[in-house]
């Protein structure tokens, strides 16, 4: 499996570990199920090309996700976005710390974005994040 492809994985668990929801519940990656209605679904994304850099002997790689919140009620699915963010931005401090991996930098692209209901009405808000990790 691809680091990037991990990472999804891994903001999952962050999600999960804050009581956010609970994975293969209401948090999917990669793919949105018709059902729960009140669901997140993360997605490795394109934007920014993945990159590798590498500096002296130590490597940086910057990769891009969206997280998707789709709920029956407007107003939950911004608070629920909200809380992700805020999940993911405490999460981080988590993440540098763990075995191996050196997350510096997870930051979100632009404020969350009102896409139209669906086809059962259910309101949908995305956001994009770009994660940068260093490694030697």
């Amino acid at each position: 499996m691809a680091y990037s492809d991990l990472l999804v994985f891994q903001i999952a668990e962050i999600l999960e570990a804050d009581g956010v929801g609970t994975f293969a519940t209401d948090i999917f990656i990669s793919k949105e199920p018709d059902s729960p209605d009140n669901c997140i679904t993360i997605y490795k994304t394109g934007g920014l090309p993945d990159n590798c850099l590498t500096v002296g002997n130590r490597s940086l790689e910057i990769h891009n996700f969206q997280v998707r919140v789709r709920n029956n009620n407007y107003l939950t699915a911004h608070t629920v976005m909200e809380s992700v963010r805020s999940s993911i931005e405490k999460g981080i401090k988590t993440l540098v710390d763990s075995g191996g991996t050196n997350y510096f930098k997870i930051e979100l692209n632009s404020l969350p974005i009102d896409l139209q209901r669906d086809k059962a009405n259910r309101a949908i808000i995305t956001a994009n994040f770009t994660c940068m990790r260093s490694y030697s």
